[in-house]
């Protein structure tokens, strides 16, 4: 049996208990902003839950050791294909997002690092997955454990070994082939839905199988030609975006944004090209994003294990290559190295983000004043 599957069975949440209202994810709040302290009803309610959920976590954490992984998908059944196994997943990296916040509250750093880990071999699961939105899921994970070792690294040193190893996982963890797999299955499933849009016994993509008024659209579609129209562009699109995504990182998002402006100006008449083509741009620049973040937090590594060695904070990001870095990751949005600044008190690491702008790694305002990021941060500030 999948040890993941035996993970997710013995996942509990009780939805009843009174302290789950003050658990995130799961309940409303979200954990406070990195350096706040935590509430401590909050915190009483991350212990309970993470204590009862043991047994799940042991086999969470079996499971981050294997290097393949498969969930029993039938992806035979095209657009209908059950991803049933994402909702579980989901909740395995909540739990782990969780038992990291505990471990750190507990002054235990290399126990919280541990979790770190087994959250970027969760994603790593979904690798090889040929779902777009598998794909996507997957880059979400891998933001959230970025974002938990910089709260991690803001709190307290960490061993150079255990530094080290996660270095490892993150350098594994950036895939740039993903989701490209993931595109491709979309496309087979795309295909399959045009061949016959009329997929369940009930319902349809169009709306129900048994309305009249719906099959007489799709014969005056296929009378007329625009169903083959139809078909034509998304194909056209569709292998453009995979071709963008065999170029360079940094030449991704532009071309990706040429591409949108196109299908922007498609016929309304195209339902599947409109339906199935207009989100591709934003997935690109989430995949760019999460290759940017990890980056960055590989990069926050190697400067933890060199102020650990020489106790202090190197001048220049070259200064770590070779001992700590084989060489400084780029920013995948321009192809320069990514950007450090040392602070009073510790670092900043960012890149310029989806915009192109340089904005120095600071907080902007934007027209209603509130605070934004627009460039891509990694801050600690320790």
């Amino acid at each position: 049996m999948n040890i993941y599957q035996e993970a997710f069975e013995l996942f509990q949440v009780d939805q009843d208990d009174e302290t789950s209202e003050h658990l995130p994810g799961i309940g409303y709040p979200d954990l406070p902003a990195i350096g706040q302290p935590i509430p401590k009803e909050m915190k009483e309610a991350i212990s309970k839950f993470v204590a009862k959920n043991q047994n799940a976590l042991a086999r969470l954490h079996e499971a981050s050791a294997m290097k393949l992984c498969r969930y029993p998908v039938d992806l035979t059944q095209g657009y209908e294909t059950q991803l049933c196994h994402l909702v579980k997943i989901r909740s395995g990296s909540r739990l782990l997002k969780l038992e990291a916040v505990n471990h750190l509250e507990h002054e235990r750093p290399e126990l919280a690092i541990r979790s770190v880990s087994s959250l970027l071999a969760l994603a790593r699961s979904l690798r090889n997955e040929p779902s777009l939105i598998s794909q996507i899921v997957r880059l979400s994970f891998q933001q959230m454990a970025a974002n938990m070792l910089e709260r991690i690294l803001n709190r307290t040193p960490v061993s150079d070994e255990v530094l080290s190893s996660l270095g490892l996982d993150l350098a594994q963890s950036e895939d740039l082939e993903g989701l490209k797999k993931g595109l491709m299955g979309e496309r087979c499933c795309v295909i399959a839905l045009f061949e016959n849009p009329f997929i369940g016994p009930q319902e349809s993509f169009l709306g129900k199988d048994n309305d009249v008024m719906v099959k007489f659209s799709y014969h005056l579609m296929k009378m007329n030609g625009t169903w083959d129209k139809d078909f034509l562009t998304y194909l056209q699109f569709i292998s453009a975006y995979v071709e963008v995504l065999d170029s360079s990182p940094e030449t991704q998002l532009k071309q990706s944004k040429i591409i949108n402006r196109q299908v922007m100006n498609l016929d309304h008449k195209f339902l599947l090209s409109n339906a199935f083509l207009l989100s591709l741009e934003k997935a690109v620049q989430k995949k760019l994003r999460t290759v940017a973040i990890l980056r960055a937090a590989r990069i926050a590594l190697a400067l933890e294990r060199h102020r650990n060695a020489r106790e202090k904070l190197p001048k220049e990001l070259s200064d770590l290559v070779p001992t700590f870095l084989e060489d400084v990751p780029t920013d995948p949005f321009d192809g320069i190295p990514l950007r450090y600044k040392r602070l009073i008190k510790g670092y900043l690491l960012y890149s310029i983000g989806e915009d192109g702008v340089d904005d120095g790694g600071v907080r902007n305002k934007d027209r209603d004043e509130a605070e934004v990021e627009r460039d891509i941060r990694f801050k600690v500030e320790r």
